[in-house]
């Protein structure tokens, strides 16, 4: 990709580094099937061995693709920053991070990895590009996968007993010893009188037991908040100023998290969430001033609170008001969505308490497109492909797998000025394919040679990237 070179010569990469990348990436998009070590290794230089040595090193995915997405996308375009988990399915036992997490397309939490990734949203072409990927901790409530097992106790045969008995003779079997019921029973003392009984004492309460999901919840909120913490301030992104997330992040540490990263958070509360009218009357006269006007119903809401606005979409209403929320111990923009015809709610919110409702409402939607971005990398780049167990592989295969998607899509906006309508990642994952195959042909055709049928080198082109080699 000639983005991918320019962008590469600009870091401070050595030179095996940009070319093992520069060929990877590409490697991704082109390779049929799952893109483990060994399969790479078919329609690359590198072997299987050299490619997972590649995999433990470290990588500034966040600006590689800071660069190439500042390259390409125009500075009027509004944009935003988007952050969200994705599950990844994982076999075995010994991986590191394996834990369980929530799986959307299940609808229940499995065991498996969990990958959370930041993302550069530009709404005016509704698209999202990768800036940085990491594994999520399992938690505190997930067991171990690193554990070492304990080792099976030796099964016990005829052969091989466990013990060795003596053989009993009438010589070695001991004498019964004496009983000593009876004298037990001579020596028993009477039984003492009965007492007065005692009133018994109150049982303690039992003590709460801490609820160990809550614990893996602080704990990955800890996670993310430090991800997000290592990237931001790095790469200079606060200029966005908006972080989109889901109803997951409605939480007082994501908020306050994000609120001292200088940025304002666009997310969801609950259909019932606890919120409070803002008093605007006179004061009373006594006392400290009155700050609340009474708890919000959802479903009957005080038309002088709230006010309609100009809704994008013809099948929704939306109305908006500044309410305070105990939850996040903080006033927020409250944008309530209507569907016209069902009469269901949602609730999104924004820390921006100057931030326009319609402007909310279309920064929350194009929050969904980094939903397609995780798709279009676990179908096309190998996302959930990588055999490694440890950590630094993970990282690595998830950004190079986001990354390769990215690109492709920065690319055809560089050469086509905007992108396609309808995109199609199969199209271009194939285009990828078809031009690297040309090339390999084209290198055998080169300096006037010929190419034909029954030569050595058509038989070559014939079984490139194949597990076995056959004839026709």
């Amino acid at each position: 990709m000639p983005l991918l070179e320019s962008v590469l010569l600009k870091m401070r990469l050595s030179q095996p580094c940009r070319q093992f990348l520069n060929e990877l990436l590409l490697l991704l998009l082109i390779v049929p099937g799952r893109a483990t070590f060994r399969n790479l290794s078919r329609y690359s230089a590198y072997v299987e061995k050299t490619l997972s040595r590649w995999f433990r090193r470290k990588v500034d995915w966040a600006g590689l693709n800071v660069a190439a997405i500042r390259a390409v996308v125009p500075a009027d375009h509004e944009s935003v920053l988007a952050f969200d988990p994705s599950y990844v399915p994982k076999s075995g036992q010994h991986t590191a991070g394996l834990g369980y997490f929530w799986n959307g397309s299940a609808g229940r939490a499995e065991r498996g990895l969990e990958v959370n990734a930041l993302s550069w949203v530009d709404v005016t072409a509704n698209t999202a590009y990768a800036i940085s990927a990491e594994m999520t901790p399992p938690g505190s409530g997930a067991a171990s996968a690193t554990e070492t097992p304990t080792t099976p106790e030796t099964p016990t045969t005829p052969e091989t007993p466990t013990t060795r008995e003596t053989p009993t003779t009438p010589e070695t079997v001991p004498a019964k010893a004496p009983s000593r019921r009876k004298k037990a029973k001579a020596k028993a003392k009477p039984k003492p009188k009965p007492k007065a009984k005692a009133k018994p004492k109150a049982k303690p309460k039992p003590k709460a037991k801490a609820d160990p999901k809550a614990k893996d919840d602080d704990s990955r909120v800890d996670a993310y908040l430090a991800h997000l913490n290592r990237v931001i301030p790095q790469h200079d992104l606060t200029h966005l100023r908006y972080l989109t997330a889901d109803g997951y992040f409605s939480k007082v540490k994501f908020v306050d998290g994000v609120v001292a990263l200088k940025l304002d958070l666009i997310s969801k509360l609950r259909r019932d969430a606890d919120a409070r009218y803002l008093y605007t009357g006179p004061y009373g006269g006594r006392g400290a001033p009155r700050r609340y006007a009474g708890k919000v119903d959802w479903t009957h809401r005080d038309p002088a609170v709230f006010t309609a606005v100009a809704s994008p979409d013809p099948d929704l209403l939306l109305e908006t008001a500044v309410v305070y929320v105990p939850r996040l111990c903080r006033r927020v923009r409250v944008v309530v969505v209507i569907h016209r015809r069902t009469q269901r709610i949602a609730l999104l919110f924004s820390t921006a308490l100057d931030l326009d409702p319609v402007t909310l409402y279309r920064y929350y939607t194009a929050r969904f497109q980094i939903e397609f971005l995780f798709r279009d990398s676990k179908q096309f780049a190998g996302l959930t492909h990588c055999q490694a167990r440890r950590t630094d592989a993970l990282t690595f295969q998830v950004n190079a797998s986001l990354t390769a998607v990215s690109l492709s899509k920065l690319q055809a906006v560089r050469t086509l000025g905007h992108l396609p309508t309808p995109f199609s990642m199969a199209s271009l994952v194939r285009r990828c394919f078809n031009e690297h195959f040309l090339k390999k042909i084209l290198a055998y055709l080169a300096q006037g040679q010929t190419l034909r049928e029954n030569s050595p080198e058509y038989e070559t082109l014939c079984n490139y990237g194949i597990i076995q080699p056959v004839t026709a």
